[in-house]
């Protein structure tokens, strides 16, 4: 926080990092897109950061099947070091009847204090949690080359990628939108995207946390999506994630809206 450059330093002191993230291997893996970071509670207090790991800036990353993670840190203003033993582990599954282009993650409890709804009773504090992307030998790994980003209604989204090899300048590869909570990574537990195709989000879409997309896309934007129909009757409202390509186009996913208005949220008058 200080004026001077030559004054800074890393946050846990002794020339240390709050956090070094590392693959199950022990591996080093960069952050090259910026994080994201909440206040929370006064009751908490800190400040909640979330980032994930990869890069694609070389073209021996358009192939490395170094393995990659999203992480949730809890700063909570303390000179502690975090590491990866003090987080819980969310993982990617299956999304059941969805198919191969939807996928969910697991729910686990992540207990940062007491003061923390529903963690009054909890025997083991934590400093956040983690998600391993998937990575294989084979093949190209999934990584977080753009940056993550809170809706309106204090979800996280997460986009990541995977590269379709050597030929880069084409933009192949695919793109995964992930939606999950905020201080815990886990599932959402609810219908998020338009997995049976009819242009809406109700309960005959699978509990998804994560599309898969062709391509290379950019983090998407959630737009409310103007609805015709009003009254009780109404299936519920919809939102439009907008995402552009590589090649500059834009285009649009179904998805839920965040869980509160996403309206003007003040105004001004200006008088002359």
């Amino acid at each position: 926080s200080s004026a001077s450059p030559t004054a800074w330093k890393p946050a846990a002191g002794k020339g240390r990092p709050l956090f070094v993230a590392r693959s199950a291997s022990n591996g080093v893996q960069p952050i090259t897109a910026a994080p994201v970071a909440a206040r929370l509670d006064p009751r908490i207090g800190g400040t909640f950061v979330v980032f994930g790991t990869g890069k694609l800036y070389e073209l021996a990353d358009l192939e490395s099947s170094t393995a990659q993670s999203v992480y949730g840190i809890w700063d909570n203003g303390r000179v502690t070091r975090v590491t990866k033993s003090t987080l819980v582990k969310q993982d990617i599954i299956g999304a059941g009847s969805a198919g191969a282009d939807y996928r969910d993650l697991t729910a686990r409890d992540v207990c940062l204090t007491a003061e923390q709804a529903g963690c009054l009773s909890a025997t083991t504090f934590k400093r956040g949690w983690y998600i391993d992307l998937p990575s294989n030998s084979a093949f190209p790994s999934e990584r977080v080359v753009f940056n993550p980003t809170i809706d309106a209604g204090a979800d996280l989204l997460v986009t990541t990628t995977v590269p379709g090899g050597s030929e880069g300048c084409g933009g192949d590869g695919t793109t995964w939108y992930m939606r999950m909570a905020l201080m815990s990574g886990a599932s959402l537990k609810a219908p998020l995207y338009d997995t049976n195709g009819d242009r809406r989000i109700d309960s005959a879409d699978a509990i998804t946390s994560g599309a898969k997309r062709p391509g290379i896309r950019k983090s998407g934007r959630l737009l409310q999506k103007f609805e015709t129909c009003t009254g009780a009757a109404c299936p519920p409202p919809t939102c439009m994630l907008a995402q552009g390509d590589t090649t500059g186009a834009v285009g649009s996913d179904v998805t839920r809206c965040p869980r509160v208005d996403t309206g003007r949220l003040n105004w001004r008058e200006i008088v002359r």
